[in-house]
């Protein structure tokens, strides 16, 4: 149509397979099988657009056996974005269809009835007196779960204000300033407190202040074909103690993992449900040669230090449990477009022994492609 689209992809067949219970493989007698795929967009005006996306199976064997697709997971969702400016909203539910085979399904995953966001930032320059740009927003979540499942309800504010500075000798800082508040309703709480038994309603909120500042002195050189940078990077990160979150579930921060896009994050922790809570300062040092044909290369090394090593927030295996975290980097060239090479690397803060390694590379050799990815 003139402003929407719709494209369906559906099957259907009548037939037996088999299955697995308790262990116990069995063929089932035959019945109606199929698949259904869609996806929508409709752009409503200037500022509205809404859209659907619908994956379902009838099975978690029939879009293999079929050769249809080899997805774990199946997500359908209908949502509607805002788009003005500086702002974004937008609204969705999602239903998640585990179609892995047999004992590794996983009866937990919850559905997601709704989520709602909507996020304001201000211009540069906007706040009286001090300079920079505000920043505010908010979010709602709903995750439902078949049966006696645990289901939250969650509510978050968000309030912000950053600025960046450039001094005369090169010094650039950036000051970032946030308070959030996030109120929680659980029933069927799949955990125990101190206070209550798993299965029961429990309702809890925090406020949680935090000060980031972050610092870097970036010095070049150039030579006949190239530009050398050298940029140490430093930060400091304040925040309160808070209570260890005994009410408080875990469903959006549970896959920690430290490397060098998020060493300089205010907040580590994926989600919202965990908050990395007191002070701490982290640093670090980039350095590279820029080609005027447009290759580069590129060296990255850092870690960061809690200030008090009590209540650590992270788990075992993060590489941020300890006082001081594990020593990340990060090693990346391209030439001319041909060849690409990215490798990243975590290493332990006691010893420097090997924890993690991922290598991505790849060659172009005109009618022929190669590339590897190591893990």
């Amino acid at each position: 149509w003139d402003n929407a689209s719709l494209i369906v992809d559906g099957g259907v067949t009548y037939s037996e397979r088999d299955d697995r219970i308790n262990g116990e493989t069995f063929r089932t007698d035959e019945e109606l099988r199929g698949h259904l795929f869609a996806e929508g967009l409709w752009d409503i005006n200037q500022l509205w657009r809404a859209g659907l996306d619908v994956e379902y199976s009838s099975d978690d064997q029939y879009l293999r056996q079929y050769d249809l697709s080899a997805e774990d997971v199946l997500t359908s969702q209908l949502y509607a974005e805002r788009f003005q400016g500086r702002h974004y909203s937008s609204a969705r539910l999602i239903n998640f269809q585990d179609t892995r085979i047999g004992d590794l399904q996983d009866p937990d995953q919850p559905d997601v009835l709704p989520e709602v966001v909507s996020y304001w930032v201000g211009e540069p320059g906007d706040v009286p007196l001090i300079g920079g740009r505000w920043e505010f927003g908010g979010s709602a979540l709903g995750l439902r779960r078949d049966g006696d499942g645990q289901n939250v309800g969650r509510l978050s504010l968000n309030a912000g204000w950053e600025r960046r500075l450039v001094s005369d000798i090169g010094l650039l800082t950036s000051l970032d300033a946030n308070v959030r508040g996030d109120f929680y309703r659980v029933e069927n709480a799949e955990f125990a407190t101190a206070t209550s038994a798993a299965g029961e309603d429990l309702s809890d909120s925090r406020i949680f202040p935090q000060f980031h500042v972050q610092s870097s002195y970036p010095v070049s050189r150039a030579f006949d074909k190239f530009q050398m940078t050298i940029s140490p990077q430093v930060s400091l990160t304040m925040a309160p103690n808070l209570d260890t979150d005994d009410e408080i579930p875990n469903e959006d921060s549970q896959n920690v993992q430290l490397d060098s896009s998020n060493l300089f994050e205010r907040n580590r922790f994926p989600g919202l449900d965990r908050v990395e809570d007191k002070s701490r300062a982290t640093y670090g040092i980039r350095t590279g040669m820029y080609g005027y044909d447009g290759s580069h290369a590129e060296i990255f090394l850092g870690q960061s230090h809690r200030f008090d090593d009590d209540d650590n927030p992270f788990p075992a295996g993060s590489g941020l449990n300890n006082q001081q975290s594990d020593f990340v980097g990060e090693i990346n060239a391209n030439y001319q477009d041909d060849y690409d090479l990215s490798y990243r690397f975590q290493l332990a803060q006691d010893n420097l022994s090997p924890t993690r390694h991922e290598l991505d590379a790849l060659a172009d050799f005109g009618d022929l492609d190669m590339n590897i990815r190591y893990l």
